[in-house]
């Protein structure tokens, strides 16, 4: 396994927040997941603005095998979701466009 890969993962639930917008649990399966970077989740996309761990501490980076609680979703996806982080804002509009 590659860490310094964009992460892949799947969306474990996720859920509208008051104050937060849309919260998702991902798991990574493969690279390392940054704050800041963006990324699209089904019919979703959004910029990473906070990851927290299990334990509800912000985090960084977050690494294969971990879920973590991701902030900065436009929209709420489905469980099962797959996750990829992808290379600009141009990109997740046209993934998720065509979907």
């Amino acid at each position: 396994a590659n860490p310094t890969r964009d992460a892949v993962g799947v969306v474990l639930e996720s859920r509208m927040e008051q104050g937060r917008g849309s919260v998702a649990t991902v798991l990574v399966q493969k690279g390392t997941l940054h704050v800041g970077e963006i990324f699209v989740t089904g019919l979703e996309w959004g910029r990473v603005r906070a990851l927290s761990n299990d334990r509800d501490k912000r985090i960084k980076d977050a690494t294969p095998g971990m879920p973590v609680e991701v902030v900065g979703l436009n929209g709420t996806p489905n469980a099962g979701d797959d996750f990829v982080v992808v290379a600009d804002e141009a990109k997740a509009r046209d993934v998720t466009e065509y979907r």
